[in-house]
C-alpha cells in the first residue's frame, strides 16, 4: 500500500511540475509577442502586408467595374460603390454571391427559383 501511495504522489509531482513549466512557456511565448509587435521589421512588413492587400482589392474593384457577372465578395464602402455603380451601369451585379438587377421603374431585386421577382430597395 506504501508504494502505490509513493507512486501516487510522485504522479502527482509530475503532473504539477510540467503545468508549471507549461505556464511559464505561456508567459515567455506572450512576452515575445509583445516584444515582436513593436519590432520595427514587423511594423514594415505588416504595412507592406497591407499595401498588398489594398492594392489586390483595387485591382479585384477595377476588374468588376466592367464585368457584372463577377461576384464582389469584399465588404467596404467602394465595393458598395461598385455594385450600384455596375447596376445603373449595366442593369445587373453580382454581389455576395447573388445576381442584383434594377428594374425600369429604379427598384432593385433578385429572382427567385421559380421567377419571381424579390425586390430589396
Amino acid at each position: 500500500m506504501e508504494g502505490f501511495l509513493i507512486i501516487i504522489i510522485f504522479l502527482v509531482i509530475i503532473v504539477l511540475i510540467s503545468r508549471a513549466g507549461e505556464e511559464a512557456k505561456k508567459e515567455a511565448d506572450k512576452r515575445s509577442y509583445k516584444a515582436m509587435i513593436k519590432s520595427p521589421e514587423y511594423i514594415a512588413q505588416q504595412e507592406e502586408k497591407r499595401k498588398k492587400e489594398l492594392a489586390y482589392i483595387k485591382e479585384t474593384l477595377d476588374k468588376c467595374r466592367k464585368n457584372p457577372d463577377i461576384n464582389i465578395a469584399i465588404y467596404n464602402d467602394e465595393a458598395w460603390q461598385v455594385h450600384m455603380d455596375r447596376l445603373n451601369n449595366h442593369g445587373r451585379s453580382m454581389y455576395s454571391g447573388e445576381m442584383y438587377y434594377k428594374g425600369q421603374r429604379g427598384g432593385i431585386y433578385t429572382l427567385s427559383a421559380n421567377g419571381s421577382r424579390n425586390y430589396k430597395y
